[in-house]
């Protein structure tokens, strides 16, 4: 399920469904089939599949970010994502891009808005989960 979303494998995913996957599945690490999911025909099989009408835009966006999904931070933000909402553990967008090392999903949230200096509900900054240089510079 996760690989035919991120894939944007329609058809794979929709005979997935049919034979009665979870649409729900993870990659293991936390990432749904929905925040990796950028294909429009994509997103509405998993919308049918999990019978709402409309994903939460926010809930795309941390996926997409903590999976290094460009085009998933794009749509949801497109889409009316809250670029300062917070995952169950409290990280912001901005920190899951930065701490996994995704410098072009960091540079394309800064660009759209994020707050560079937004906190995690422990106080944690997106500056501070990362080693890169490249990251640093581009948080400010």
């Amino acid at each position: 399920m996760f690989l035919a979303a991120w894939q944007s494998h329609a058809a794979v995913l929709e005979a997935l469904l049919a034979g009665g996957a979870s649409w729900d599945t993870s990659s293991g690490t936390g990432i749904s089939a929905f925040g990796v999911a950028s294909d429009a025909e994509v997103k509405r099989l998993l919308r049918a599949a999990r019978n709402q009408p409309k994903l939460d835009a926010s809930e795309d966006l941390l996926g997409a970010s903590k999976a290094g999904n460009i085009e998933g931070v794009i749509a949801a933000a497109a889409a009316g994502a809250d670029l300062e909402s917070k995952d169950s553990h409290g990280q912001t967008a901005l920190l899951l891009a930065s701490w996994k090392t995704h410098l072009d999903v960091v540079k394309e949230l800064v660009r759209l808005g994020a707050d560079p200096n937004a906190l995690s509900s422990d106080g944690i900054a997106p500056k501070t989960v990362t080693a890169d240089a490249a990251i640093k510079a581009a948080l400010g």
